[in-house]
């Protein structure tokens, strides 16, 4: 058994991640309708091109986001904390798609812990795909650090949940038995020794967060 101090000493070392909660409404899809719109009328992006005219499926109400530092000095991203998926992602400021155009980007060259690999990193999900490069830099997500981690750098972006959504990338946060290219997970690179994380979806969406480590089961 535990005692109280050691019960007491688990509680206070977990780590509390906000998230938040994104409703995708319909004043949202226009925006971003009218943003496509205009790159049309501006001849950047020809109306026959992949998402110029695409059909929208809902995701209203099922958006939380969670930050996400890369880099040295730190840059920091609100990302999709994913179970389904296992590589962290985030669009890199090379890319010239659409929906990097109003999101915020990834500079390498801004950080020193940065180092380029440059092998491919592509990946299809349900609603779309993205593709780029892979790199090398320190992330941190809440009070779990990883160096040197393998994540990917997007250039090119294709799905309509891309241009509605406000995230910048995602935190793939299930097995490292289906990550992508062999790349290790974020749970499995970082420092903590205790490799559990835990959701709490409150119905006020401003209390939900993650745990990591999940110390609230010991509880």
């Amino acid at each position: 058994k535990l005692s109280a101090a050691s019960l007491l000493l688990l509680a206070t070392s977990a780590e509390k991640i906000p998230l938040v909660k994104r409703n995708l409404t319909v004043e949202h899809y226009l925006a971003s309708k009218d943003i496509l719109e205009t790159q049309v009328a501006n001849g950047y992006l020809s109306a026959s091109d992949n998402g110029a005219h695409v059909h929208l499926k809902d995701y209203m109400n099922t958006q939380y986001f969670a930050p996400v530092s890369i880099g040295t000095p730190a840059q920091t991203f609100p990302v999709v904390p994913d179970t389904g998926s296992s590589n962290v992602w985030v669009y890199s400021s090379k890319c010239q798609d659409i929906p990097c155009t109003y999101h915020k980007l990834f500079d390498g060259s801004a950080s020193s812990t940065y180092k380029k690999d440059g092998t491919k990193f592509e990946l299809h999900y349900g609603s779309g795909g993205v593709s780029g490069y892979q790199s090398y830099d320190t992330v941190k997500f809440g009070g779990a650090e990883a160096e040197k981690f393998h994540f990917g750098e997007i250039l090119n972006v294709d799905g309509v949940a891309f241009y509605a959504s406000d995230m910048c990338g995602i935190l793939g946060l299930a097995y490292n038995t289906i990550s992508m290219y062999g790349m290790p997970t974020f749970v499995d690179a970082d420092t903590n020794a205790d490799k559990s994380f835990a959701f709490y979806l409150h119905s006020n969406p401003e209390e939900s967060y993650i745990t990591m480590p999940d110390r609230k089961s010991v509880l």
